[in-house]
């Protein structure tokens, strides 16, 4: 038999069915986790290379027709036009693929510097981790501004409301705190949970 949705599961049994307990997982355990769950992150999107954005610049479909109207005015003998054309297909080229080139260089650098953490309980500590190495079983500290690391239930909150409109659509902030809901309970209605990618607005919770 399936266990029940994380929802509408008694708080005991998710720590049961997790391996976890109200003081979080271990160190120990946590580091394992974190090896075993690695290869189902998403992996970071690798920046292009300086040949293939170059490449990437004659693709736009404006360049390919001048491309070919510059081939076809080299066919009819029109080396000039031919010429021409060539000199604005490559100088185009040249300007995009710089302008492209530094705004890649400047969005990977603010990328660097800015640098996402979760605070977990773990062994009864409070610890801040880099988002990526929250794992199943963690108990989450949520605060106002944080980012909602993974679904999870709410354990205990105070004021806690987070904001779900690219999950619902729904504009206004919805307030959070522990508790079952039924096991057919539409995404809205989950008062007890939070989601991956949501953020708290305000508020105290995990």
């Amino acid at each position: 038999m399936s266990p029940a949705p994380f929802w509408s599961e008694p708080i005991a049994a998710l720590y049961a069915r997790l391996g976890s307990a109200p003081q979080g997982l271990s160190s120990r355990e946590a580091q394992a986790r974190e090896e075993r769950y690695r290869a189902e992150r998403i992996p970071p999107v690798r920046p292009h290379s300086d040949w293939r954005l170059l490449l990437a610049q004659f693709g736009h479909s404006v360049t390919l027709i001048l491309i070919g109207a510059a081939v076809l005015s080299a066919f009819l003998g029109a080396a000039t036009d031919a010429s021409i054309i060539l000199a604005i297909i490559l100088i185009s080229a040249a300007l995009g693929f710089w302008q492209e080139r530094a705004s890649l260089r400047a969005a990977q650098a603010l990328q660097a510097m800015v640098r996402v953490t979760a605070q977990v309980v773990r062994g009864g500590v409070a610890l801040e981790v880099p988002l990526e190495a929250v794992v199943p079983g963690d108990v989450v500290v949520l605060r106002s501004g944080d980012q909602v690391p993974g679904d999870g239930r709410v354990i205990e909150s105070k004021d806690l409301f987070l904001t779900e409109a690219a999950l619902t659509g729904e504009s206004f902030a919805v307030e959070k705190a522990p508790g079952s809901v039924a096991e057919d309970a539409p995404l809205g209605q989950r008062g007890n949970c939070v989601f991956l990618g949501t953020h708290v607005l305000g508020g105290l919770g995990h």
